[in-house]
C-alpha cells in the first residue's frame, strides 16, 4: 500500500463550516508522551527488570560457593588425679583458648546436564518476556494511538451535530414563519420540533462519548488532550496481504515469546532427566587452628582437604519420575502454544487488513454519498419552496447528509486504528521501529 494522504476529516469540517482552533499536539507527540508517562508501561518494564534478575539464582548453581568461616571456642578444665595406694587430688588444669578459622570452597563439577539446563531454561523464559514487553509496549501505543483519534473523531461528531441543532432551528423557524402565512401546518411544525429535539439529544450524546474519550487518552497518554492535530499521512504498510503474514510470521513478538517459551520447556524437561542421574560434586577447605593452654603448652594447626563426592540417585519417593513427567507435558504444552500463536498471529493479520481496506472503500463512498446528500438536499429545498416537496422531505434529506457526514469521520478513524493494529500485528508498532523516543518529562 502507498502513504495515501487522507482528509476525511477536514473534508467534513469544512463541509459543515466549524471554525476548530488550531491544533498543536501531533500524533507522534502523544505516542511520545504515552512511552514516558503510561504507567501499565512502566509497570511492564519494572517486572521485566525483576524477572531479568531471577536468572543468575540458577547461573548461581554452576559456580562455586565460597565460605569463611571462624570460630573460638574457651574451656575450663577440673582434673582429679587417683590411683592404687595414692592419695586422691583435686586439681585445676587451667583454661583453654582455641581459635579456628579457614575457607570452604564448594564446586558442582558435573550434573548431568541437571544445572546448565536450568539456566538455559531461564534464559529463554527471560527471552520470552523481553518479547512480551515488546507485545505490550506495542498494546499501549495502539491504545494512545486510537484514543487520539477517537478524541479528534469524536470532537468532529459533536462539532457536527452542533451544526445539525443550528440548521434544524433556523427550519424549525422558518417553518413556523410558512405557518403564519397559511403554506404548512401544525403537522409541520411538529415535525420540525420532533427533528430539533432529536437532534439536540444526539449532540448532547456525542458531547458524553467525547468526554468518555477526553478520559481515555487522559489514562492512557498521561495528559489532557488539549490541540490534537489531525494525522495526515498513513503508515507504510505491506504492499499485499501474502507480505504482511510473512513479515508477522518473521516479526511478531507474541510468536517469538511462545517460541522462547517452547524453548524454556524443552530445556526444563532435559534438567528435570538430570535430577534423576549422576552428580558430582567437589569440595576443598583449609582450616588453620590455633590452641594455646594455661599450662603453657600450645599447638598450631594447618588442615587442608579435599572432597570428591559422587551422588546417584537410587530411590527418591518417585520424586524424579513425577518431576520428569510433569516437564515432559509442560513442554508440550509449550509446544502446542507456538502454534496457537502462530494462528492468533495470522488472524490479527487478516482482520487488520480488512478492516483497513473495508475503511479505505468506505471512505470514498462516504465522501461520493456526502455530495450526493449535499445536492439532494438543495434539490428538496428548492421543490419544498415550490410545493411539490414536503416538510418531512427535506428533514429527510437533512438527516441523510448528517449521517454521510458522520459516517465519513468514523470510516477515517476506523481506517487509521485498522493501519496501526495492522503494523502491531507485524510486530512494527514500537517506538524504535516508528523511529519515536520517549518523551522527556519531570519526574516528582
Amino acid at each position: 500500500m502507498k502513504r495515501v494522504v487522507t482528509a476525511a476529516f477536514s473534508i467534513c469540517m469544512a463541509t459543515v463550516g466549524l471554525n476548530l482552533p488550531a491544533y498543536a499536539m501531533s500524533l507522534d507527540d502523544a505516542i511520545a508522551q504515552t512511552l514516558a508517562r503510561n504507567p501499565s508501561l512502566s509497570s511492564a518494564q519494572s517486572a521485566y527488570n525483576a524477572a531479568y534478575a531471577e536468572q543468575f539464582v540458577s547461573l548461581a548453581d554452576m559456580l562455586p560457593n565460597v565460605y569463611a568461616f571462624a570460630a573460638e571456642t574457651t574451656s575450663n578444665t577440673d582434673a582429679e588425679f587417683y590411683g592404687t595406694g595414692a592419695i586422691n587430688t583435686a586439681a585445676n588444669i587451667g583454661d583453654s583458648d582455641s581459635d579456628s578459622y579457614g575457607v570452604q570452597v564448594t564446586q558442582n563439577v558435573f550434573g548431568s546436564g541437571r544445572y546448565v539446563n536450568a539456566f538455559r531454561s531461564k534464559r529463554a523464559e527471560i527471552r520470552s518476556k523481553a518479547k512480551n514487553l515488546v507485545n505490550t509496549e506495542q498494546q499501549i501505543i495502539l491504545q494512545a494511538i486510537t484514543a487520539y483519534l477517537d478524541v479528534i473523531r469524536d470532537q468532529s461528531i459533536a462539532a457536527v451535530n452542533e451544526q445539525n441543532v443550528v440548521v434544524l432551528s433556523k427550519h424549525l423557524e422558518a417553518v413556523k414563519d410558512r405557518f403564519e402565512v397559511g403554506v404548512v401546518t401544525r403537522t409541520d411544525i411538529a415535525q420540525s420540533e420532533a427533528r430539533l429535539a432529536g437532534a439536540t439529544s444526539s449532540y448532547l450524546a456525542a458531547q458524553a462519548r467525547l468526554l468518555g474519550a477526553r478520559a481515555v487518552y487522559r489514562e492512557v497518554v498521561g495528559l489532557e488532550p488539549e490541540n490534537l492535530n489531525r494525522p495526515e499521512d498513513l503508515p507504510r504498510l505491506p504492499d499485499t496481504i501474502d507480505a504482511a503474514r510473512t513479515q508477522a510470521r518473521a516479526s511478531s513478538p507474541t510468536l517469538a515469546a511462545a517460541r522462547e517459551m517452547a524453548d524454556s520447556g524443552r530445556y526444563s524437561a532435559y534438567s528435570a532427566i538430570g535430577m534423576a542421574l549422576p552428580s558430582v560434586t567437589v569440595t576443598g577447605s583449609h582450616t588453620f587452628t590455633e590452641d594455646p593452654s594455661s599450662l603453657l603448652v600450645g599447638t598450631e594447626t594447618e588442615i587442608t582437604s579435599v572432597q570428591v563426592q559422587v551422588k546417584v540417585p537410587i530411590f527418591m519417593g518417585g520424586r524424579s519420575v513425577a518431576g520428569i513427567s510433569a516437564a515432559g507435558d509442560y513442554r508440550d504444552s509449550l509446544t502446542r502454544q507456538v502454534h496457537a500463536a502462530a494462528n492468533a498471529v495470522e488472524r490479527g493479520v487478516i482482520v487488520a487488513w480488512n478492516n483497513y481496506e473495508a475503511a479505505t472503500a468506505a471512505i470514498a463512498a462516504r465522501q461520493q454519498q456526502i455530495a450526493a446528500s449535499d445536492v439532494a438536499l438543495e434539490g428538496v429545498r428548492e421543490e419544498s419552496q415550490l410545493g411539490t416537496r414536503t416538510n418531512l422531505d427535506v428533514l429527510d434529506a437533512e438527516q441523510d447528509l448528517l449521517d454521510a457526514r458522520v459516517n465519513l469521520v468514523q470510516a477515517e478513524r476506523d481506517q487509521w486504528v485498522a493501519a496501526y493494529a495492522l503494523l502491531s500485528s507485524i510486530g512494527q508498532l514500537t517506538g524504535s521501529r516508528l523511529g519515536i523516543k520517549a518523551a522527556e518529562v519531570d519526574t516528582p
